[in-house]
């Protein structure tokens, strides 16, 4: 083949191994790699053939590029993932909704919605979603008699979409993430968002101050603050919004394709 491009770390070992010199070799890391020696390892000693490794955000690639420093041949190039639909259809920001949508697992850090749901009692805060910690997230509702919290489990991407576009304000408190594609589709639709500060993927979607607010070292007062003010500040929605729809229009397959023909 001219071009063989590989999605899991396992297979673009093996292309490194055994892909002819005269072949272009791309190997593609959609996740954050969370610190694992094993895998990084990997990286840093069986890449030493391959031309291209893609990942998702900027913060990864000055990662990935450390890894790889004693790599002569390999180069980090950052294409995020593409937004599937860029809708014609903006929500009005006018509900008085704030919504996450997400795993409900360890590393999302639901509960903290939930803590800060306590705050805003004439907001209803819109949680879409399933996972290991969704009956303790459910627990939590009921003991804080949270009734402007709804716990809607897992749904099809198009009806989740549609809660979104009725939604005012986009919420995440995950530790961790790779490129978040809800918060892009969160843009899409000109909700702007508030979001903990992360290793990779809030900062390369969210532009503090002008289309959301990301908030460093978790900090829940400010986080609470800056909801706040968003709920407050109808104009203010509607100027973020504008930038989140710009934003979004940057991860769209146009312009997502003219970064894969750099290199195709």
């Amino acid at each position: 083949s001219d071009i063989i491009i590989s999605t899991r770390v396992e297979y673009s070992v093996l292309l490194s191994k055994y892909g002819n010199d005269n072949c272009k070799k791309i190997a593609v890391e959609h996740r954050h790699h969370n610190n694992e020696k094993r895998y990084i390892k990997k990286i840093r000693n069986k890449y030493d053939n391959i031309n291209y490794l893609v990942v998702l955000t900027e913060g990864l690639k000055k990662d990935y590029s450390s890894f790889l420093k004693k790599d002569s041949i390999t180069k980090v190039v950052v294409i995020p993932n593409m937004i599937d639909k860029y809708p014609s259809e903006l929500s009005s920001l006018k509900n008085k909704r704030v919504i996450s949508i997400g795993r409900i697992v360890e590393g999302k850090r639901v509960d903290e919605i939930v803590e800060i749901a306590c705050e805003f009692r004439d907001w209803e805060f819109i949680i879409i979603g399933d996972g290991d910690k969704f009956d303790k997230i459910g627990q939590m509702i009921q003991k804080n008699n949270l009734t402007n919290v709804k716990l809607l489990g897992a749904m099809k991407n198009k009806k989740a979409l549609e809660y979104l576009k009725e939604s005012s304000i986009f919420i995440m408190t995950s530790e961790t993430e790779g490129l978040p594609m809800v918060l892009l589709e969160a843009f899409s639709y000109g909700v702007p968002a508030v979001c903990y500060q992360t290793d990779s993927g809030v900062s390369d979607i969210v532009d503090n101050n002008l289309n959301g607010y990301v908030i460093e070292g978790r900090n829940q007062k400010e986080m609470i603050a800056k909801l706040e003010m968003l709920m407050e500040d109808y104009k203010l929605r509607k100027s973020f919004g504008k930038d989140a729809r710009k934003k979004a229009n940057e991860f769209s397959e146009k312009e997502v394709n003219k970064k894969w023909k750099q290199i195709l």
